[in-house]
């Protein structure tokens, strides 16, 4: 995928995991997993391993920061 489009996937994913939004963390991680596997599955014919998996530890980052 182009980095326009992993740009605003992690847009996305910064407004999901706004630390100064008040939901519960089952709804942020049932919305995270909506957005991620919508998204993968648009871009499973290309070669995307490191770059999910720089995606991954970003996100399990934020999601820490929101505990």
């Amino acid at each position: 995928p182009h980095e326009k489009s992993i740009k605003r996937l992690k847009d996305k994913i910064r407004k999901i995991t706004n630390r100064n939004i008040g939901i519960s963390m089952e709804i942020r991680i049932e919305r995270l997993n909506f957005l991620i596997i919508g998204w993968v599955n648009y871009f499973k014919i290309a070669d995307m391993k490191a770059k999910l998996k720089a995606i991954d530890k970003w996100t399990r980052r934020r999601l820490r920061a929101c505990l």
